[in-house]
């Protein structure tokens, strides 16, 4: 024990040392155990009373024992001291950051990417039709103005020389100019009318001209109509003179058959309340004198002054005329009522007949002759139509500006049909030739997501900043939504449908120009006033919970899960009706303390379920719904891609490249399922 108990240093130094009683014990004896001697066997050995040092020894013995026992205590206690220690001094995790719930006012905004653009552009189109079917083209350009050039739609006199142009209809609106000659010089068929020639030259106006198209093939098929129609009048005067006979016909095939219809009506009429009648009567009377005649008889007979055969005689002649009586009743009133009555049925049948006859014979030679008309018509409208293409053969300025070649979006893109616009080229049937734009007044076209599009209202104010002017933010309201989704871009999965949206800019604001990349914030709704909020990324859960969802608070014991309830939300900040109070710390990386499978949202991440259950109000969905904020990582990781309303336009080449180059990213990417050989497109964007 005294060795042990050496062992653990933990004797004092004013402890004699252990070594002169240990190293000189006394002989062993049968009565000693384990080589030490027990005082009494050495006293009664010796028959002397115990010496000195004995006594010192036992001593020495109880105070090892003590301060071992001490010592355990000591190291015992010691361990629990240092265990304990080691727990608080413990080094605390710094990556958690923290975020202290308050109060504000939450706004619900759509930020998306868009262009300027003037808001009024006048762009010159080629009218002359296309030659023929299977031809696209029109004409060629037989001459057009430099680009760059400042044209003006109505110059001055003293401005005219050196500058080809010429009169030309009002360019603007006017009572007296139709819509399609607006702009264009006066034709033939309105030079030979008195009455527009006149209008023309109170109302015309001196443009620059700007393309002058090949008008030599029109000129030609306008001589060869003018035959055509001349033909076609000849046909009319004939189709005229049918009419006027067929009109006469008519007219008595109707008399004649009208004729027939009165006179069988008068013949029924005649019957029914004449001849009946007075056939019926007179057999009334014939029967009421047989009657009294026949009981006469019979009174005579049984009186014995008439024979039996006379009695019976003026009997039958009773019967003969009850049964005429009843024959005319019964049957012939029937018989002839019905002849007379179908007699007259036919002969009104055959007036409908007449009339229907006389009607397709008119309606025949009406519609000969209206044929022959319309193919006038035609034929009149074609050699007019020719001369107004031959009119559409000159392109005067619609208004004033500088010149500038059309280029459609897909070929700035370098896709559709790429059309050269010089002279000696070719034109096409509509096809855009130079723009004029007005940039007194530009608007902004966007793209929204089809989850916030139904959020995103005309009239909606909206905040603008343009990558051209950093500082400078510009107010503009929305204009236009469009009710059809875009076509998807070739970088774009089919499956995210974005719809054009116009956002005007107020006022007029030098300096700006086509084209310019602008951030538009569409601002829908905002709360009445303050309310409790917290970022979107400290919230935890999916739609399986809810409106409610979890956060861990820090506490003084440490973090605390809370589950709270949702209300408004905007892509960076959500409402908090319950659950928090202000000034708590919630932790906005809860990743970092419940792991990666944590359901959680960045900002900017948008789900379309999301946003079309939230509707126009932006209320929590339920639990059966779409996810709320914390409902799941997006493809805002990838590069080019963010959620809802925030998507931008998936770049594969700056995916690649940043897979590449950055082990973080390509390990999270690899883990979400990424892999830049297969850049089959999600929503978003995103691969």
């Amino acid at each position: 024990m005294l060795v042990e108990f050496g062992s653990m240093n933990t004797q004092h130094t004013n402890v004699p040392p252990l070594s002169s009683p240990l190293t000189t014990p006394p002989a062993p004896s049968p009565s000693s155990t384990n080589g030490f001697h027990s005082p009494q066997a050495t006293a009664k050995s010796s028959g002397a009373p115990p010496r000195p040092t004995e006594k010192k020894s036992r001593s020495l013995f109880a105070v090892v024992a003590i301060l071992g026992v001490v010592g355990l205590l000591l190291a015992g206690g010691g361990t629990l001291v240092f265990l304990f220690a080691k727990s608080w001094l413990k080094p605390q995790r710094d990556d958690f950051i923290l975020h202290t719930v308050g109060y504000e006012r939450l706004e619900l905004t759509v930020v998306e990417k868009g262009n300027l653009e003037a808001a009024e552009n006048t762009d010159v189109i080629c009218r002359v039709k296309a030659g023929g079917r299977g031809s696209n083209f029109a004409t060629t350009i037989k001459w057009i103005i430099d680009p760059g050039t400042r044209v003006m739609s109505n110059r001055p006199e003293h401005l005219r020389k050196d500058v080809r142009g010429g009169f030309v209809w009002p360019h603007t609106y006017h009572s007296d100019v139709p819509l399609h000659r607006r702009g264009k010089p006066m034709t033939k068929d309105e030079a030979a009318d008195p009455a527009t020639s006149q209008r023309f030259e109170k109302l015309k106006v001196w443009s620059d001209l700007l393309v002058e198209l090949d008008s030599a093939g029109l000129e030609d098929q306008e001589r060869q109509q003018q035959i055509a129609v001349n033909t076609a009048e000849a046909a009319v005067i004939k189709a005229k003179g049918d009419l006027d006979i067929c009109i006469s016909q008519n007219e008595s095939d109707l008399k004649t058959a009208e004729v027939k219809v009165k006179i069988a009506e008068l013949a029924e009429k005649s019957y029914r309340e004449g001849e009946y009648l007075a056939k019926k009567a007179e057999l009334e009377g014939k029967l009421e004198q047989s009657k009294d005649r026949a009981a006469y008889s019979k009174r005579m007979e049984a009186k014995g002054f008439l024979s039996s055969a006379a009695a019976e005689a003026d009997q039958l002649a009773l019967k003969n005329l009850e049964e005429q009586y009843r024959v005319l009743t019964k049957f012939d009133k029937e018989k002839f009522e019905t002849q007379l009555k179908s007699d007259f049925e036919e002969a009104k049948r055959n007036l409908e007949r007449v009339k229907t006859q006389n009607k397709a014979k008119l309606e025949t030679a009406e519609n000969e002759l209206k044929t022959k008309k319309d193919l006038r018509d035609q034929e009149i409208e074609k050699l007019k139509d020719l001369r107004e293409q031959i009119s559409h053969c000159q392109l005067y300025a619609p208004g004033d500006g500088l010149v500038v070649y059309f280029q459609s979006e897909q070929e700035r893109s370098g896709f559709g049909q790429q059309s050269t616009i010089a002279q000696g080229e070719q034109v096409r049937e509509g096809q855009r030739l130079i723009r004029i734009p007005s940039l007194d007044q530009m608007l902004v076209n966007t793209r929204v997501h089809e989850a916030m599009v139904s959020r995103v209202k005309s009239g909606l104010p909206v905040d603008i900043r343009l990558d051209a002017f950093p500082d400078l933010i510009l107010k503009g309201t929305v204009r236009t939504v469009g009710t059809v989704a875009m076509k998807p871009e070739w970088r774009s999965s089919s499956d995210v449908k974005m719809y054009l949206t116009t956002v005007t800019i107020d006022g007029a604001v030098p300096g700006l120009k086509p084209d310019m990349t602008a951030e538009c914030t569409i601002r829908i709704d905002a709360t009445p006033g303050k309310v409790l909020t917290v970022p979107v990324q400290a919230i935890v859960g999916g739609a399986e919970l809810g409106p409610n969802r979890k956060v861990y608070v820090k506490t003084p014991g440490g973090w605390e899960e809370r589950e709270i309830v949702l209300g408004l939300n905007n892509e960076k900040m959500v409402e908090v009706k319950s659950g928090l109070k202000e000034g708590e710390q919630v932790i906005l990386n809860p990743k970092v303390l419940l792991g990666e499978t944590a359901k959680t949202r960045q900002p900017g991440e948008f789900e379309s379920k999301n946003a079309k259950q939230q509707g126009e109000n932006g209320k929590a969905p339920e639990a059966k719904d779409s996810k709320m904020p914390g409902a799941g990582a997006s493809d805002k990781d990838a590069p080019g891609a963010s959620g809802g309303g925030g998507k931008k336009k998936f770049d594969p080449a700056e995916f690649k490249k940043k897979f590449d180059e950055d082990p973080e990213f390509r390990k999270k990417m690899l883990e979400k399922g990424y892999d830049p050989s297969k850049m089959k497109g999600k929503a978003g964007g995103a691969p």
